[in-house]
């Protein structure tokens, strides 16, 4: 994806009312904050995109990120630390 698409998505992004929280610069990406009423004219803005460029627009729901199984396995046994 180039620079380019990736600053017109964040446009979208913040012209729809969405918050731009963090950049990446390792990978193409970025975080931002949106309400649950904006989702769906989101999602509906990168599928067309998508369609219209052929890159892939991943969007998630942020969560927790764990590198170590063993903390993994803990949570699932009900440990927390």
């Amino acid at each position: 994806m180039s620079s380019a698409i990736l600053d017109d998505i964040k446009s979208v992004v913040y012209n729809m009312g969405a918050k731009i929280t963090h950049e990446y610069s390792l990978i193409k990406g970025f975080t931002m904050d949106a309400s649950d009423e904006l989702l769906p004219r989101l999602k509906q803005k990168l599928l067309e995109i998508e369609n219209t460029f052929g890159y892939r627009v991943h969007l998630e729901r942020d969560s927790e990120v764990h590198s170590f199984r063993s903390h993994d396995e803990s949570l699932e046994k009900g440990e927390h630390s």
